[in-house]
């Protein structure tokens, strides 16, 4: 049947509605081109002003590597070095890397790979927000002059400018249970000591003369410590609660309670790496914990230490380009290189070797403050053995 013919007035009203239809869809696509072309344009304009610092942030999931220059691969081994001593970087990227904890270097992951112009530039304030507290927070790097070993009333002194060790007797005997952690270039803070001891001593570097501070709140042995710009950590340590921590508040010269571990741990080196403090300590767990100093709070990490690492006594470890190493007084090592590998990958070393006091990481050597004989270990990080 045909379609009925329209009254050629009622034609022109349709065809007047059909122009006037088709010129406003003609309007919303050109507005909706331009939408279009400028949310583009300030996308990629954000992606631009982002992609110096992209690698960066991803450095600490390692997912992507780049090629950089030499000029940021000096930049960032400057600063790999200051994160690994628990100090400040020089630049505000270093320090910025030091603020990130993994959740939000996911977020920047994702945001660089699927990016949302409105994500993109609320991370940009809140980083940018976030510097100048953190600034005041950490600490500048200082140059090391001296790397001490201490043991009972023995010090093995490592000079790191002419490579030799001087080794000197102390009026104060410290046992072999104590901890020990570098203030500055020329200070050693003195925690604890066997059996377990609440003493606290600041020691000069050159002269070993100590100076008496206010006492732990529990009496400790073989803790781990660790420090940022304003406290020094004390983790565990063989007491009755072994899991309990506390800080040392550098200018109020007092210790405050901090809270408590998920796994106890003794005699080992907690790692400052981007902002946490790892907790690496076969002794009693191999489970490995986090500790966020911004936030005072404790994290278990998917990744376990090797089941192979059952110790009859303790352990050092440390941070090294981006790889975490353990080494045991039973001639054993772990290394897992952060947030790439599923799981440590384990090999036998070729000497004991536990300490109490973090080991100072150097471009390529790694000085361990061995509790094994109180002397000063040089640990290899091409080879991975000692030398």
């Amino acid at each position: 049947m045909a379609a009925p013919r329209l009254c050629p007035e009622e034609y022109i009203r349709k065809s007047e509605a059909l122009a006037t239809a088709a010129a406003e869809l003609r309007k919303n696509v050109y507005r909706a081109n331009q939408c279009y072309s400028t949310f583009s344009d300030m996308m990629q304009h954000c992606i631009n002003d982002l992609n110096e610092y992209r690698s960066r942030w991803l450095q600490r999931l390692q997912t992507e590597k780049e090629e950089l220059t030499f000029a940021i691969e000096a930049a960032i081994q400057e600063t790999a070095n200051c994160l690994e001593q628990g100090l400040e970087p020089e630049s505000p990227l270093g320090t910025a890397m030091w603020s990130l904890g993994p959740e939000q270097l996911q977020i920047f992951t994702y945001t660089v790979r699927n990016p949302d112009v409105q994500a993109i530039c609320q991370s940009w304030v809140q980083y940018e927000n976030h510097i100048p507290s953190l600034c005041n927070r950490f600490p500048q790097p200082a140059p090391r002059d001296l790397f001490a070993a201490v043991y009972e009333d023995k010090v093995d002194l490592y000079d790191l400018h002419t490579q030799q060790s001087t080794p000197l007797t102390l009026t104060v005997n410290f046992g072999d249970g104590g901890s020990y952690i570098s203030l500055d270039r020329h200070t050693l803070l003195c925690v604890g000591a066997y059996p377990p001891s609440s003493a606290v001593y600041r020691a000069d570097l050159p002269t070993f003369q100590f100076t008496s501070l206010p006492p732990l709140c529990i009496p400790r042995e073989g803790a781990g410590v660790a420090r940022t710009a304003h406290y020094v950590y004390v983790f565990g340590g063989d007491i009755h609660d072994n899991t309990s921590c506390e800080k040392f508040a550098l200018q109020d010269c007092k210790w405050l309670p901090v809270g408590s571990m998920k796994h106890a741990r003794y005699c080992f080196t907690p790692c400052p790496f981007l902002g946490l403090i790892y907790l690496p300590s076969p002794y009693f767990t191999l489970a490995i914990e986090t500790f966020s100093p911004m936030t005072d709070t404790f994290t278990e990490l998917s990744v376990t230490l090797p089941a192979q690492m059952t110790l009859r006594c303790g352990s050092v470890a440390f941070i090294a380009s981006g790889a975490l190493c353990i080494l045991t007084c039973d001639k054993q090592m772990g290394r897992w290189e952060m947030e790439t590998e599923a799981e440590f990958r384990f090999a036998e070393a070729d000497k004991e070797c536990f300490s109490t006091q973090p080991p100072l990481v150097m471009d390529s050597l790694v000085l361990i403050a061995s509790n094994n004989n109180g002397k000063v270990e040089k640990f290899d990080l091409q080879s991975y053995t000692f030398v």
